[in-house]
């Protein structure tokens, strides 16, 4: 169910993000299959919260991390090959996902 109303991947790529009073890439309620890469996220980070099938790689989060929130069993997400600025910081998490793994920390 969770591709039914987005079939095809969205793809968020080669883009400088700032946001000063939130998260720079926000995937919020149930966002779902997103292919996140290679962006430059100066302040806020990324965010993903109750969705599936989202890849994010070869990110920089400057001044921040991931925040992985409230994630669905299975939901089949991956993090990899990212540079982090600050330990992730989950929220209500009870099983992490498909591969969160090689990713760089300067903390």
């Amino acid at each position: 169910m969770a591709l039914w109303d987005c079939r095809k991947t969205i793809v968020l790529h080669d883009n400088r993000w700032r946001c000063d009073h939130g998260w720079d890439i926000d995937l919020d309620d149930g966002s779902s299959n997103y292919h996140i890469y290679n962006n430059l996220c100066l302040n806020g980070g990324l965010k993903l919260r109750e969705g599936f099938y989202r890849t994010c790689e070869n990110n920089v989060l400057v001044n921040n991390t991931l925040h992985p929130h409230v994630w669905y069993n299975d939901s089949d997400d991956i993090f990899r090959s990212n540079i982090i600025f600050a330990p992730y910081r989950p929220i209500q998490m009870r099983e992490w996902s498909e591969v969160i793994d090689f990713n760089w920390g300067v903390c």
